[in-house]
């Protein structure tokens, strides 16, 4: 019988291993419970947001972000937890004349059962696409 992709990484190194990958790509992850409140973040996210863990996690939304940031996130995370995925650009402030652009997507998350229980926000620089 083949060895499953599972079998390669000893399950007591899964975690950090997985830890690792998480906070080390390039993209930015949060994961919202359905009261829109964070129980998972990664580092790009924080570093986007200009935050650090603990003023994040298990803080929501509204908590976390700076009201303008949060009067243009509320009405698409409620559409998110509504069941509707949400695909945005945003262009970022900067202190130069070189712009640069996010792409953020707001995914529902559901359990085992599918029953919707939050929402997944992803984020990735598309600057070098435009």
């Amino acid at each position: 019988m083949p060895p499953k992709a599972t079998d390669a990484v000893d399950s007591s190194m899964s975690f950090p291993l997985l830890a690792s990958v998480f906070h080390s790509i390039p993209i930015m992850v949060a994961v919202l419970d359905s009261d829109l409140r964070y129980i998972v973040v990664s580092q790009q996210y924080l570093d986007f947001i200009h935050s650090t863990s603990d003023k994040v996690l298990n803080k929501t939304v509204k908590e976390a972000l700076p009201p303008p940031v949060y009067a243009n996130a509320a009405p698409l995370l409620e559409r998110a937890l509504n069941g509707e995925s949400i695909s945005f650009e945003i262009e970022l402030p900067t202190e130069t004349d070189h712009k640069r652009f996010i792409n953020i997507q707001y995914q529902p998350r559901l359990d085992t059962e599918g029953t919707q229980v939050g929402v997944v926000m992803s984020g990735i620089e598309i600057t070098s696409l435009k």
